[in-house]
């Protein structure tokens, strides 16, 4: 608590919509003070009463609504798994990077770790597995399309990253700006997760999801498990490559992209 108001343990990294939320409401706090503080001292005074109030309004505010927020998405995948896992798994898969995006994926995160304690293993991140590939693949065929170096330097190392489950360069950088390919690496995400979520695979550990994390799908006597993790995962990204080559780029983009790669040959 802070001076008697619940304060959520929250973590903002990867998230981006909650950080624009709290910078714009600071604006217009650095502005009122900016106006009351003499300009001798403005400098240093005006930063230092602007985060001494966001900050804890920011974290009992924007903290406690994501995370209500995530609960609530996190009973309703919660239905849908008792409906069915495939349904899951489409939701998870489809859903999940766009949930990072707003910073309320956290939300959820705690069902995670609880059916991990109590069950040892899970079925919902197995499927957030597809949705991170997705879009490294749907980067990737932004990559194999662009004809600009410059461009394709940039794209090929998000598509690293993203392998190795550390796409916000990818989302932000990449797919985010094109629109196209985001949406593309959503659906084949939730096609992935399908795959994943109807094989009923389990995850016995945490981690964010990547090449690396892929071995926590390894159940003793059971090698299915992380094939079905595998496979969802391959069907995603390939996916998002192929789909992305082909119908992930607008003629503008490919236009910009051919009077660049004219511009540096």
């Amino acid at each position: 608590t802070f001076l008697g108001v619940p304060v959520v343990l929250q973590s903002y990294t990867s998230s981006v919509i909650p950080i624009i939320l709290g910078v714009w409401v600071m604006s217009y706090v650095e502005r009122f003070f900016n106006r009351i503080v003499h300009e001798s001292v403005r400098n240093f005074v005006t930063p230092l009463l602007a985060l001494v109030i966001m900050t804890p309004l920011t974290l009992m505010t924007l903290g406690p609504a994501g995370t209500w927020l995530g609960d609530g998405i996190a009973n309703v995948i919660g239905a849908a798994n008792d409906v069915s896992p495939i349904l899951m798994g489409v939701l998870i898969g489809g859903l999940w990077q766009l949930l990072v995006i707003f910073g309320i994926h956290w939300g959820i995160v705690p069902v995670f770790i609880q059916n991990l304690s109590t069950n040892g293993f899970d079925v919902l991140k197995a499927s957030a597995f597809p949705a991170v590939l997705a879009q490294a693949g749907a980067a990737l065929g932004v990559f194999l399309r662009l004809r600009d170096p410059r461009q394709r330097a940039l794209v090929g190392s998000t598509v690293v990253a993203g392998v190795f489950g550390i796409t916000e360069p990818a989302i932000y950088g990449v797919n985010l700006p094109r629109k196209r390919p985001l949406a593309i690496g959503c659906v084949s995400g939730a096609v992935g997760g399908a795959v994943v979520g109807g094989a009923g695979v389990k995850v016995f550990s945490t981690g964010a999801p990547g090449v690396l994390t892929l071995p926590i799908g390894i159940e003793e006597g059971n090698p299915s498990n992380i094939i079905w993790l595998v496979t969802g995962t391959v069907v995603a990204f390939v996916m998002a490559a192929v789909l992305t080559f082909f119908f992930g780029l607008s003629r503008e983009d490919l236009a910009k992209d051919r009077a660049a790669a004219a511009e540096h040959a």
